[in-house]
């Protein structure tokens, strides 16, 4: 297995997240963003559970608490899109700063 570096990861992750902004619902982008966010800090792949718990220890918006909640309980999720939104872009203007 080889080692994958830092800038592909960040590549990929972004990639991942342009896809999902494209074909996926509101609170899978947000859990997709902190996933990205939290790689693009530690270099450690996480769930998006997990990224999203990581995500809140470091001040994320309210939308990811909200997304995180519903994801918890299995419930249907219809986070503000203009929030949504915002905290992509914010995710991947981090990323665009390696």
């Amino acid at each position: 297995m080889r080692a994958v570096p830092r800038e592909e990861q960040i590549r990929l992750v972004g990639e991942e997240l342009g896809w999902t902004v494209e074909n996926a619902g509101q609170s899978t982008q947000v859990l997709t963003a902190c996933r990205a966010w939290a790689l693009h800090a530690d270099g450690r792949f996480r769930s998006k559970r997990d990224a999203a718990e990581w995500a809140l220890r470091r001040s994320a918006p309210p939308v990811v608490a909200e997304v995180l909640a519903d994801h918890r309980e299995a419930r249907e999720s219809s986070p503000d899109p203009r929030a949504v939104a915002a905290f992509v872009a914010s995710v991947r203007a981090r990323l665009a700063h390696k």
